[in-house]
């Protein structure tokens, strides 16, 4: 017939002959994808876990710092923190090598896989907070003693301070010490009660805070601390609840109250591209007291013999 075309087997395929290069282009695009997809997950989890493992580890070497030296004697931290004391001795207690500066430094790990070394300094505290001004604080709880060491104090009085979650709601119980003879005590109330006196102390009412020029404190009251009576320590003991007790000193400062442990860890490595793993964990360590012995009654069967 005429004007009608024809097309045979040879030209069909020689028309399609550039698909399966299409299919083989594009299945093999899709798996590089997908490859590089789940080998770049891959690095970014190993990554993760590598720096998990490594801070763990350098965490755990400051940690390690930290209760190698809070378990020393006061003579060997008193040794530590004074300038020029023999560090060497004290840092070898602690199985540590004596560094400059009065630090000891110690090292965890094997040197032939991941070496890990701590540095520790020892300081002598007498205040822990700064604000409103210097001043002591400890968290006590409910019913239970927390002391501050008054040994030289020359001040005439201390302010005590304290908050509660409750606001105004906590009493505060104070004795105050003499090397071998009590001074005086009394059962502080807060701003907001007045009057009454349940354990049959001397009561007495909480100032003001904010007039007292401690804002951060929600009752103040002053304990006088006649250098005369040769004022040893202090007792602080909440009522009613948990409290924060602050201490401010009056004329002077009053005397050091225990040690600050600073254990600075860090990874050691070779290598100058690798960032470096540094963890700091800080410990105060207060000096030794037995408060509760002496306001507590002890009954026997028998006579009680004094030595």
């Amino acid at each position: 017939m005429s004007g009608q075309k024809t097309y045979s087997k040879t030209n069909i395929l020689k028309n399609n002959e550039g698909q399966a290069l299409l299919f083989v282009v594009v299945a093999l695009t899709i798996s590089t994808v997908i490859g590089v997809s789940v080998a770049t997950r891959t690095l970014s989890v190993t990554k993760r876990v590598a720096q998990t493992d490594t801070q763990t580890k350098v965490y755990y070497a400051a940690e390690a710092g930290i209760e190698r030296f809070v378990n020393l004697s006061t003579p060997d931290l008193k040794a530590l923190a004074a300038v020029g004391g023999n560090t060497a001795d004290n840092c070898a207690k602690a199985k540590a090598v004596t560094a400059p500066n009065n630090f000891c430094s110690f090292t965890l790990g094997s040197t032939t896989t991941v070496e890990t070394s701590t540095l520790v300094k020892v300081q002598e505290i007498t205040y822990n907070e700064t604000s409103p001004s210097p001043h002591y604080s400890v968290k006590s709880k409910n019913g239970i003693f927390s002391s501050v060491s008054l040994s030289g104090y020359t001040g005439n009085q201390v302010t005590i301070c304290w908050k509660d979650k409750a606001v105004e709601h906590t009493a505060v119980y104070y004795t105050l010490w003499g090397p071998t003879n009590f001074i005086s005590k009394a059962v502080i109330n807060p701003t907001s009660i007045a009057g009454g006196d349940p354990l049959s102390f001397t009561t007495t009412n909480a100032l003001d805070a904010v007039t007292s020029g401690n804002s951060i404190y929600s009752s103040c009251h002053t304990v006088l601390t006649p250098i005369a009576s040769n004022p040893y320590f202090l007792n602080v003991m909440p009522l009613g609840g948990d409290a924060t007790i602050g201490i401010f000193p009056g004329t002077q400062p009053i005397p050091p109250q225990g040690f600050l442990i600073t254990s600075k860890a860090s990874l050691n490595t070779t290598s100058t591209l690798q960032q470096q793993v540094v963890k700091v964990i800080e410990a105060t360590r207060t000096y030794n007291h037995v408060p509760g012995f002496y306001d507590a009654a002890l009954y026997v069967q028998d006579d009680i013999i004094a030595p």
